[in-house]
């Protein structure tokens, strides 16, 4: 069985990558992206968050070819941006990491 590889989107695409992930299955991958900590994009890049594998940038406008076994529609997707908004996603469900945080939408109390 061939490795994953893996679109990564930084804030929604101002950056793009390709990882060639050392993952020869997706429920690995998928146990490895509910693990991770936390995520900013502030403090990490791509290259810090991996585990194993190889990162490369994708400049904008560009035709790259990734292989057969990569499609941006169906293989697994990462969307890096902050605790409250990165995800994975695959087969049309997202999966949240161990740091992810929702807003409370408590009403504002008067002092």
């Amino acid at each position: 069985m061939s490795n994953l590889i893996i679109s990564i989107q930084v804030d929604y695409g101002a950056e793009e990558y390709i990882w060639y992930s050392s993952f020869t299955n997706i429920t690995d991958l998928i146990e490895w992206w509910e693990d991770v900590p936390s995520i900013d994009i502030l403090n990490y890049d791509p290259h810090q968050l991996i585990n194993g594998g190889t990162v490369r940038f994708i400049p904008a406008n560009s035709e790259i070819d990734f292989g057969v076994h990569y499609s941006s529609e169906k293989g697994p997707r990462i969307m890096m941006d902050n605790d409250y908004s990165s995800y994975l996603y695959y087969a049309g469900k997202q999966y949240q990491h161990k740091g992810h945080k929702t807003y409370i939408n408590e009403p504002i109390k008067p002092i």
